[in-house]
C-alpha cells in the first residue's frame, strides 16, 4: 500500500502573537508530521537583516531616519515631478497631513508568510487557459465595464481577505449580467471560524478554529475559496451587515445566528489559483474582470502623491502583508509615478482596488508596479446567484479548510461514496462535481457507480458511462466540472471516482487537520477534520491496485457531489414471493428488489382480520422464518420492499399471498392392536387437518406408505394387508392442502405389533 505524504499550510509567525489580518494564514509547504518552529525562525530571520525597513516596527517609522526621509522629502519637493508621466491622485502633490492620512493603514499591516504556492504553468500561460497566444490592449480597466463594484472600507477591522474575495464574486455577478451585490463579508469571516455542519449533516466534527479575534486573525482567498467551495454564504450585507459605524472606528461585533450558515445568496461556482507572472495575471484579468493577490505593502515604498507602490528591495523568498484586487492594467503607466527608492525601471502597474474606502488612495484604488517581487497567490473566482444553481444539493465530507494536498500520480485514483438523500423520497440527478487541485493542467478521468453495494470499494456498483468522462483542469483552484446527468435512486449508495489520466503528478486538495502556531509555540488556528470510515479512497495505478479508506491516513479528499431534486419520487418493484410451510416454521423467501434497503415482512389470518408486521430485514436479505405459527392454522403474507431518503421510509406496493397452513404439529399414535381381520392403529385426530397419511415397516426396514385417509377428522385405520405372524411398526403423519401440494407433519413410530 503507498503511503501518501500529506502537505499544508503551515503557520509562520513574526512575533510571540498571532500574525493578525489586515491578514491571513501564511504558510510554508511541509509534511504533515513537521514541526514547523524552525521554519518560523527561519522566517523571522529574512526579516532581521540589516535592511532597516524589514520589520513591522521599521515600516512604522521609516520616514523617522533622516536618509529615507530626505529621499521622500526631495521627491515631494518636486524634484522627480518634472516628468510628464507623473500623475498625481489630487492632480497636485498632498499636503504633510493628508500623507500621514494615507500612510496610517498601511502602519497597521503585520508581516507574513505568503504560504503554499500553487504548481503554476507560467511559460505556457495560453496553454493553460486552452487559448493561443494573445496580445492585449496597452491598458484595461474593468471598470469602464461596469463590473467592478465601489471600494468598501474593512476598518476598523484586518479581513482584506475577505473584502478581496467578495470583491471577487461581485464583479462574477455584475459580469454574468446579474446586477450589483453587496455581498457580506462578515458572513464569510464569522461562519469561516464559527462553521455550522453542512444541510445534510455529513460535516458534523470539522471545524476551523480561531484562537482569538477573527476579525484580527483572518484568512486568506485559496482558504476562503475552499471554504466557499461548501455553499456557506456569500448572503448579502443587508442580511449580515458589516459589524461597525459610519466612521468605521467602533466594534460592533455580535454572534451571527447560525440559521445564517447557509442562507447564501451567491456560491462559489470556479476559484483561479496561480502564480504571478504579468502574462498570467492579465489573463486571469481578461477572463475573469478581477484578481486578487497576496503582496507586501509598507509606507516606505508607498508613493502617497500618486498613489504609485512597488518594493523591489532583494531579499531571500517573498513576504505579505496584504490582499488587494487587481482590476486593470496601465502599460503606459510612468515608473516616475513610483519612489526612487522602488528602483522600479520600467513602465507599467496594476490598478489595484484596496479596502481602505473610497478615502483612500486614488478614490480606492492605488498602482502597483508590474515588477513588485511580492506579487503572489492570485486568486479569480466565478460566482453563481443561487437562483441560478441548478444542482442545488451539496453532498461533501471536508468541512474544514486547512490548505492541505497529496500528490496522485498518472493512474492513481481518489474516490468518494455517498448516500443520495437530499431529495427527501424524491429522485435525484448527479450532474457536476467539484475538485480541488493545486497543480496546472491536471487531467481527470471520472466514472460515477450507482448501486455501491461494497461501502469498501467504490467500483462495486454498476458504471454510469461506457467510457470514463475527461476533463482537464487547466488551471490549479477550485473547479466545478460539469458531467453527463445520472439518476440517482433515494437511499442508493454512489460513488465518484476520479483517475490521473495522464499529469505526471497533481496535488489534489484533501482535507487533514492542521495546527498553526506562532513562534512560541501556542496555536492561534486550528482546522480539525473529523475523518470517517468509507468516505473517501484512493487506489493505486495498475490491475493490481487496490482501495484504501483514506480514513488510514487522516485525510479526505476534495471531492464534492452536485445534485438537482426531480419531481419523481422513487419507485420500487413489489416483491415477488414465495411461501412454503415447513416444520416449525412458514418459510418466506423472494427475489431481490433494484435500490431496495431492506424488506418488511407481513401476516395476517387466512380470513379476515389485519396486517401485521412480524419482521423487518436488511436489502442482502432475502428468506424469513415465520415460528410464531399454530399447527395447522391458516395465513396469508406478503412482503414490502423499503429505502429510506430524508429520514422518511418509503415502502413498495404489496401483493397478498395464498392461503397457507402451517404444518401440523407431530402426529402420535394412541394405540396399535391386533384384531381378527388385521391391526387397528389410533391417533388423535388434529384440529384444521386435511388427513392423514399411514406408514408401515418391519424390523430393519423403511416406512413404506400404505394408506391416505382424506378425511380431516378420521382417527382409525385397520391394516388387513398385514401378514400372520410377522411384527410391524406404524406411524401416521397428519397434511393439510397448499396451493403447491400438501405439507406433512412430523410422526412418532409406534411400538412393534405381531398380527
Amino acid at each position: 500500500m503507498r503511503i501518501f505524504p500529506i502537505f499544508l499550510a503551515c503557520s509562520m509567525v513574526l512575533s510571540g502573537t498571532p500574525v493578525m489580518a489586515q491578514e491571513e494564514f501564511g504558510s510554508g509547504v511541509e509534511e504533515i508530521q513537521q514541526d514547523n518552529t524552525n521554519g518560523a525562525e527561519e522566517f523571522l530571520a529574512d526579516f532581521s537583516m540589516e535592511d532597516s525597513e524589514f520589520t513591522a516596527e521599521d515600516e512604522t517609522e521609516s520616514f523617522q531616519s533622516g536618509e529615507e526621509f530626505q529621499d521622500h522629502e526631495d521627491f515631494q519637493n518636486g524634484e522627480e515631478s518634472i516628468s510628464e508621466g507623473i500623475r498625481y491622485i489630487k492632480g497636485r502633490p498632498l499636503t504633510e497631513e493628508e500623507k500621514e492620512e494615507q500612510l496610517a493603514p498601511i502602519k497597521e499591516l503585520t508581516p507574513l508568510d505568503p504560504g503554499i504556492q500553487v504548481d503554476s504553468d507560467l511559460e505556457s500561460v495560453y496553454s493553460a487557459y486552452g487559448e493561443r497566444a494573445a496580445s492585449y490592449p496597452e491598458t484595461y480597466d474593468a471598470r469602464q465595464l461596469g463590473v467592478v463594484t465601489a471600494a468598501k472600507n474593512q476598518h476598523p477591522f484586518g479581513t482584506c481577505w475577505a473584502f478581496g474575495q467578495a470583491s471577487l464574486l461581485e464583479t462574477s455577478l455584475l459580469s454574468q449580467g446579474k446586477g450589483e451585490y453587496d455581498l457580506s463579508e462578515e458572513h464569510l469571516s464569522y461562519f469561516f471560524s464559527h462553521r455550522e455542519n453542512d444541510p445534510l449533516g455529513n460535516t458534523t466534527g470539522d471545524q476551523n478554529i480561531v484562537n482569538g479575534d477573527y476579525h484580527e486573525i483572518g484568512g486568506n482567498d485559496y482558504l476562503a475559496s475552499i471554504f466557499l467551495s461548501g455553499w456557506s454564504g456569500m448572503t448579502t450585507e443587508d442580511d449580515v451587515p458589516f459589524p461597525t459605524d459610519e466612521t468605521h472606528t467602533k466594534d460592533l461585533t455580535q454572534p451571527v445566528g447560525s440559521d445564517k450558515a447557509y442562507h447564501a445568496a451567491a456560491y462559489l461556482k470556479n476559484a483561479y489559483f496561480s502564480g504571478y507572472s504579468v502574462n498570467r495575471m492579465k489573463r486571469m484579468i481578461t477572463q475573469n474582470q478581477s484578481v486578487s493577490v497576496m503582496f507586501y505593502m509598507g509606507t516606505s515604498y508607498y508613493n502617497a502623491d500618486t498613489g504609485g507602490y512597488s518594493d523591489l528591495t532583494t531579499r531571500s523568498g517573498k513576504r505579505i502583508n496584504h490582499i488587494v484586487t487587481i482590476v486593470g492594467w496601465d502599460d503606459n503607466y510612468s515608473k516616475d509615478n513610483f519612489l526612487s527608492k522602488s528602483k522600479v525601471t520600467a513602465d507599467g502597474a496594476w490598478i489595484a482596488k484596496n479596502s481602505w474606502g473610497s478615502d483612500w488612495g486614488d478614490e480606492g484604488y492605488f498602482y502597483l508596479s508590474y515588477q513588485d517581487p511580492n506579487i503572489s497567490n492570485l486568486v479569480a473566482a466565478e460566482a453563481s446567484a443561487v437562483e441560478d444553481q441548478q444542482y442545488k444539493n451539496n453532498y461533501f465530507y471536508d468541512g474544514s479548510s486547512a490548505v492541505t494536498t497529496v500528490q496522485i500520480t498518472t493512474g492513481e485514483s481518489v474516490a468518494a461514496i455517498y448516500i443520495a438523500e437530499a431529495g427527501k423520497g424524491k429522485q435525484e440527478s448527479l450532474g457536476e462535481i467539484n475538485v480541488t487541485s493545486f497543480t496546472d493542467n491536471s487531467s481527470y478521468a471520472i466514472q460515477i457507480y450507482t448501486g455501491v453495494t461494497d461501502s469498501q470499494n467504490p467500483e462495486s456498483g454498476k458504471a454510469a458511462y461506457a467510457q470514463p468522462y475527461e476533463f482537464t483542469q487547466s488551471i490549479a483552484g477550485v473547479q466545478t466540472i460539469e458531467i453527463p446527468e445520472v439518476t440517482l435512486f433515494p437511499g442508493e449508495k454512489y460513488a465518484i471516482v476520479i483517475r490521473n489520466n495522464g499529469s505526471k503528478t497533481i496535488k489534489f486538495g484533501v482535507e487533514a487537520s492542521a495546527q498553526y502556531n506562532n513562534a512560541d509555540g501556542s496555536t492561534w488556528f486550528e482546522s480539525q477534520a473529523d475523518i470517517q470510515e468509507g468516505q473517501t479512497f484512493y487506489k493505486e495505478a495498475g490491475d493490481q491496485g487496490a482501495w484504501h479508506d483514506t480514513k488510514e491516513e487522516n485525510w479526505s479528499a476534495r471531492i464534492k457531489a452536485h445534485t438537482r431534486t426531480l419531481d419523481t419520487y422513487g419507485t420500487i418493484k413489489q416483491p415477488s414471493f414465495q411461501v412454503k410451510a415447513e416444520q416449525d416454521s412458514n418459510t418466506v423467501s423472494w427475489k431481490k428488489v433494484s435500490h431496495a434497503a431492506g424488506y418488511n415482512i407481513y401476516r395476517r389470518p387466512g380470513k379476515g382480520g389485519k396486517w401485521s408486521k412480524i419482521a423487518s430485514v436488511s436489502g442482502s436479505v432475502l428468506k424469513y422464518k415465520d415460528m410464531k405459527i399454530t399447527p395447522a392454522q391458516s395465513y396469508r403474507y406478503t412482503v414490502r420492499a423499503w429505502y429510506k431518503a430524508g429520514g422518511k421510509t418509503y415502502l413498495s406496493s404489496y401483493t397478498t399471498g395464498e392461503v397457507i397452513k402451517a404444518v401440523p404439529a407431530k402426529q402420535t399414535i394412541t394405540s396399535v392392536k391386533k384384531e381378527s381381520k388385521g391391526i387397528r392403529i389410533r391417533w388423535k385426530a388434529q384440529k384444521n387437518c386435511d388427513g392423514y397419511r399411514i406408514y408401515r415397516k418391519i424390523k430393519g426396514g423403511t416406512y413404506q406408505s400404505i394408506k391416505v385417509i382424506s378425511q380431516g377428522t378420521a382417527a382409525t385405520y385397520l391394516d388387513k394387508t398385514a401378514k400372520k405372524g410377522v411384527s410391524y411398526y406404524y406411524a401416521v403423519r397428519a397434511y393439510v392442502k397448499e396451493p403447491y401440494g400438501r405439507s406433512y407433519s412430523g410422526y412418532k413410530s409406534s411400538s412393534a405389533v405381531k398380527r
